[in-house]
């Protein structure tokens, strides 16, 4: 562990709000998704995506009748809201698993479970294996107050690995299918036409995809944009083992990377520039507003 520099002053309270920031945005996500609206869909349309391939046909029947829906909409919430207030490990685990049977029904009646989506399966399911309760929770239960700090530097470290091991896999994915006609400019000029013009956005007027392709000093960045964001992903190899400045301007570039897609093909990852975030080592800042929080709190009582 010591060639890691990713975490490496890692401490419970960075493990805990590992645990709450990504559990609150698969908590956004589920609760501002319209899953009543599948109720309107006929029941023999499901296709069984992810976890429902393991489940009999027979017990798909009313899996889109809006009384369960709603139902396990409610119980699946229940359990993310327990789980980011640490209150237990069965509600860390319910959660786990209600959303990936959330993600099976939801994809089931249409597009598949992608990268983006997956990605916080694997990483919640990682995140209730460590140590995410010992600290900012409501936990009741049995806590190692003599944890070697080295354990809360490996969880992260496991943690982190998923969108790292995600961007790798996307770019060795690309280069095996489609290499080389994928690095074609007229492949990245389809994508922007299709995904940043022809599909209606919720916020079009943020887009540029039609103003990037009507500037000709412009167009000659589709000759490497996509070569560039595949070495950029394959460089995320690297992250553990940077130091401070290399790494920030490593995850500036994945960020930027995130928002230009948005911006260009109108593809959100928001899930995704959250998580970079849990790479800046922000065990030192945590600490500064605890103790700022835990003064306030003494001079109050």
């Amino acid at each position: 562990m010591n060639r890691m520099l990713l975490h490496n002053d890692a401490n419970a309270n960075t493990l805990g709000f590992a645990r709450i920031l990504v559990f609150s945005i698969v908590f956004l996500y589920v609760f501002f998704d319209r899953t009543l609206s599948l109720s309107y869909l006929e029941p023999a349309l499901f296709y069984p995506q992810g976890i429902f391939r393991l489940i009999p046909p027979d017990y798909w029947i009313g899996i889109n009748n809006p009384g369960f829906l709603l139902g396990f909409k409610v119980i699946l919430l229940f359990f993310l809201i327990r789980a980011i207030l640490g209150t237990d490990k069965i509600s860390l685990y319910g959660s786990c698993i209600g959303f990936a049977i959330f993600l099976g029904i939801e994809k089931g009646f249409g597009g598949h479970v992608d990268h983006r989506e997956l990605v916080f399966v694997y990483i919640m399911f990682s995140i209730a294996l460590t140590p995410c309760l010992d600290a900012l929770s409501r936990y009741k239960g049995n806590i190692d107050k003599n944890r070697d700090q080295k354990v809360y530097q490996a969880s992260m470290l496991m943690i982190l690995s998923i969108p790292i091991l995600e961007y790798v896999y996307i770019a060795i994915a690309r280069l095996a299918i489609g290499f080389p006609e994928v690095f074609h400019p007229d492949v990245m000029k389809r994508w922007i036409i299709v995904n940043g013009i022809m599909r209606p956005g919720r916020f079009p007027e943020l887009g540029l995809a039609q103003y990037y392709l009507s500037q000709s000093w412009l167009n000659w960045t589709l000759y490497f944009s996509l070569a560039f964001s595949t070495v950029l992903e394959i460089l995320a190899l690297a992250l553990p083992f940077l130091r401070v400045w290399p790494k920030r301007i490593m995850l500036m570039l994945l960020i930027g990377f995130h928002i230009s897609i948005y911006l260009l093909m109108n593809i959100v990852f928001v899930e995704n520039v959250a998580i970079l975030l849990l790479f800046f080592n922000y065990t030192s800042v945590l600490g500064y507003f605890l103790s700022k929080i835990r003064n306030i709190k003494l001079i109050n009582f």
